[in-house]
């Protein structure tokens, strides 16, 4: 199994310049600001190829 990242891990990352609150509000921030509209990639989208 793959597991996600805990918030945890994102907070870490950044060297604890961001909390897993400041996290948190950035999700939800970017969220409303796609209007909570986010289309997950499909195997399809990656193996169609553009036309020239």
């Amino acid at each position: 199994k793959i597991y996600p990242p805990r918030i945890a891990d994102f907070a870490y990352v950044t060297d604890q310049a961001c909390s897993e609150d400041d996290v948190l509000d950035f999700e939800i921030d970017l969220m409303k600001a796609l209007n909570w509209f986010i289309s997950p990639m499909k195997a399809m989208s990656w193996l169609v190829q553009p036309e020239e």
